[in-house]
């Protein structure tokens, strides 16, 4: 009875209002992993987000200053991780052909594969989770969360 009375008093308030909204989405997320996480992860939460990264740049690939800038770490640090992914079988550098001094990052033949695995698994738990909205309300809130969301003008990855 406690905890109702306190989301309660939080929605009475715009600051509180956001607070629930922020829980709520991290939990729906989490919930999603949680369905289609492996029990023993291949890939820490960094990397995956750095395969993701990788990943939106398709058949060209990502030079490491790129992914650097993209992923607020240091050229070094991408480098580290990259080794320990290229020693997985996930990526793998090539030169780049129009600057040799260049090295891109690339998704091997294995990464496409576990990555179109989890993307139908992960929309597989997405489909549960949200199967008590109509379509009519899952379009609203992909609306209101266009609306609030990053304006990037970039792709999603899948």
């Amino acid at each position: 009875m406690a905890e109702q009375n306190t989301t309660e008093n939080l929605k009475n308030t715009r600051e509180g209002l956001l607070q629930l909204t922020i829980e709520q989405l991290f939990s729906v997320v989490k919930q999603m992993h949680r369905d289609v996480s492996p029990k023993e992860p291949l890939l820490s939460h960094p990397q995956a987000r750095l395969v993701f990264v990788i990943a939106k740049h398709k058949d060209k690939g990502i030079s490491v200053k790129e992914l650097a800038r993209t992923a607020n770490m240091t050229a070094g640090a991408i480098t580290q991780f990259a080794d320990v992914l290229i020693t997985k079988g996930l990526i793998r550098r090539e030169e780049d052909p129009d600057d040799r001094r260049i090295v891109r990052l690339k998704l091997t033949p294995a990464a496409k594969s576990q990555m179109e695995k989890f993307r139908k698994e992960f929309l597989a738990s997405a489909v549960r989770v949200f199967d008590v909205l109509s379509t009519e309300e899952l379009k609203q809130l992909t609306d209101i969360l266009d609306k609030v969301g990053p304006h990037t003008g970039e792709k999603p990855i899948w």
